[in-house]
């Protein structure tokens, strides 16, 4: 059985890599292993086997960076000094381009300043969103959809403050949040050494 899943995977990538590289030059390469290396897991992250990922930092709303005195940069290094510490986990200086593949962790701030309707500040809101994006091909008929993002995991929370202590505020929700994804990933590879 294993053998003949083996076989259709095979033949899976091999009809996606046709379908996506037809008269492409940027094809990516969908060669799969020999049947003898697959092994087949349900998984609900898709972090079994990871080993490496990049970071990517979305852009945040000027007015929000300003009132709780944060920036992109803070994130980002927040995001890889926490992933750096990860047993297992190497943490990739891949700068995100359209041609790349390899496996990302995706933080997306999206935050606003709440005012009066005289324009004082009164606060803020934000939603701090943690996800795992990789590649994937997923198998349709007649042909195989090859993705180069797809979230295969993701975590979310929604705050609110006024005053100062925003910036704690949100790093303390993103350090939960990378908490969640350091678990996850521990559980998907129980040979990783904690």
């Amino acid at each position: 059985m294993r053998l003949k899943w083996a076989m259709v995977i095979a033949v899976v990538c091999a009809a996606a890599a046709v379908a996506y590289g037809a008269g492409k030059t940027d094809a990516p390469a969908l060669t799969p292993p020999a049947a003898s290396e697959w092994e087949y897991v349900y998984s609900t992250t898709g972090m079994e086997g990871l080993t490496e990922v990049g970071v990517s930092v979305e852009d945040m709303k000027p007015e929000f960076c300003r009132f709780i005195s944060l920036s992109k940069q803070d994130i980002r290094t927040q995001t890889e000094l926490y992933l750096r510490r990860v047993p297992g986990l190497r943490v990739t200086d891949d700068p995100l381009t359209p041609d790349s593949y390899g496996p990302r962790v995706y933080v997306r701030i999206t935050g606003m300043v709440r005012q009066s309707v005289s324009g004082t500040d009164l606060g803020y809101a934000a939603n701090v969103e943690l996800q795992l994006h990789q590649p994937a091909l997923v198998p349709r008929h007649p042909k195989a959809v090859w993705l180069k993002a797809a979230t295969t995991w993701e975590t979310g929370y929604i705050l609110s403050g006024g005053g100062p202590g925003g910036a704690d505020h949100v790093r303390g929700a993103l350090r939960q949040r990378l908490d969640n994804f350091q678990n996850e990933y521990l559980k998907a590879n129980p040979d990783v050494k904690a």
